[in-house]
């Protein structure tokens, strides 16, 4: 007796495919690049949670969003500006040290000492 396209149709819906639980040695070792990579990445962001990623050649430099208060006299209006400044480490001991006393307000959005720190 023939079965019926539907009655087929049914069975090959119930089926489920094998699911793939093991991972190759290559997929893994890859993941646990990534994951390192992640970890690196978030703990030389630092307390900003930002997601600052400077390029790749940058990442050897510390990254600072800086900003001198500055505001209009008349209206109060604050007109201070925010950049990014770029540092070599050595610097960035300098003028860490020395920034309050300029008047500088600084948040650290990449500082690569923490990312090496890392394992």
């Amino acid at each position: 007796m023939p079965t019926s396209k539907k009655t087929t149709a049914k069975a090959e819906e119930t089926k489920e495919p094998a699911a793939k639980t093991e991972k190759s040695p290559e997929e893994q070792a890859r993941a646990a690049r990534v994951e390192l990579y992640k970890r690196k990445a978030k703990a030389a962001q630092g307390s900003a949670d930002n997601g600052y990623l400077p390029k790749t050649a940058e990442r050897h430099l510390v990254h600072a969003r800086i900003s001198k208060p500055l505001f209009n006299s008349k209206t109060g209006k604050d007109m201070s500006q925010k950049r990014i400044q770029i540092f070599t480490p050595k610097a960035w001991k300098g003028f860490k040290a020395n920034s309050g006393s300029l008047g500088f307000t600084v948040e650290v959005l990449w500082n690569p000492e923490a990312y090496k720190e890392t394992n």
